[in-house]
């Protein structure tokens, strides 16, 4: 079983379910340059369905200038073949109240922040950046 209090980013079970995460041990995370880092998606014993981001998460962070507390950004999950990837959009100075499936099929969009957020619900698929 895997600790998940030494991940850096746990991502929410709606997420992973809706975009069959799941079924996958890794994922590649692009950053603003194209840089793609191989990332391990841990999950928290065998039939706990909470998946977290390994190592490269932090180093993905500090690449994009999100590393700081506060700081807002929002990636894009998409498919290269049969993997996936989360690729970074853009910095942002609030956090989108809803997320956008493009075409209902391939992409979603997803917002971290560094500070947690009362109004969180799994129906709005938000994430946040733990520091």
């Amino acid at each position: 079983m895997t600790d998940l209090s030494n991940i850096l980013q746990i991502l929410p079970i709606a997420f992973t379910n809706i975009n069959k995460l799941n079924k996958y041990k890794e994922i590649i995370l692009m950053d603003k340059h194209g840089v793609q880092r191989l990332t391990k998606l841990v999950q928290d014993g065998p039939h706990n369905r909470r998946r977290g981001l390994g190592k490269g998460w932090k180093l993905f962070c500090e690449a994009n200038d999100v590393f700081e507390i506060g700081k807002s950004f929002v990636l894009e999950l998409m498919w290269e073949d049969t993997v996936p990837v989360l690729k970074f959009c853009s910095k942002v100075k609030y956090v989108p109240v809803s997320f956008v499936r493009s075409n209902g099929l391939s992409s979603t969009y997803l917002s971290f922040k560094a500070v947690s957020d009362s109004k969180w619900s799994e129906g709005k698929r938000r994430i946040h950046q733990i520091l």
